[in-house]
């Protein structure tokens, strides 16, 4: 707090009262404001009232009426809220991150799934969470591409490491 002069206050040497914080008010402003200029000021800080016909142009104009779930742009069908789509995006930004060439989908990925029955290329188990696993390792020089994808349950993904297998020349369909 500054007293009349403008300079800072320590502690409690004057007592503020309204009449105090009035004086002071005046003093740094430098200069008085009218009744009606305070009340035009708080009419402006409040906001104002909206009349019904203002109302109703404000909702038909409404980009959020027009633009919300299906009608918006960035509509991807429903899927942006489920958990597997959450996943695969986080790996294909980190993997942007790391300037990896190519990318594939989640319908790519489930794609690819299917044709081998949602097996294991490697242990030939089809009750495991099968993972992504890249037959020339990104470390390699490897591509994100769906043609560099195939599918392994996670501890194989994890003992084949950073070596280039290819287990779908194995595979027969």
């Amino acid at each position: 707090m500054r007293d009349l002069k403008g300079r800072f206050i320590k502690g409690n040497k004057f007592p503020k009262s309204e009449e105090f914080r009035k004086k002071v008010s005046k003093t740094l402003m430098g200069h008085l404001i009218s009744e009606e200029t305070k009340n035009k000021i708080s009419k402006t800080l409040i906001g104002r009232k909206l009349t019904e016909g203002h109302i109703e142009k404000l909702k038909a104009k409404s980009w959020m009426n027009n633009q919300s779930g299906e009608n918006n742009r960035m509509w991807k069908g429903g899927i942006s809220k489920t958990v597997e789509y959450k996943r695969h995006m986080r790996k294909e930004n980190k993997l942007k991150r790391k300037q990896v060439e190519g990318s594939h989908t989640l319908e790519e990925w489930n794609q690819l799934c299917k044709t081998y029955q949602y097996m294991c290329l490697c242990c030939k188990s089809t009750d495991v969470k099968l993972t992504e696993d890249h037959i020339i390792p990104i470390s390699m020089g490897g591509t994100n591409d769906i043609w560099n994808i195939q599918p392994l349950c996670g501890s194989c993904n994890s003992i084949k490491h950073a070596k280039t297998i290819d287990y779908r020349e194995r595979m027969v369909i």
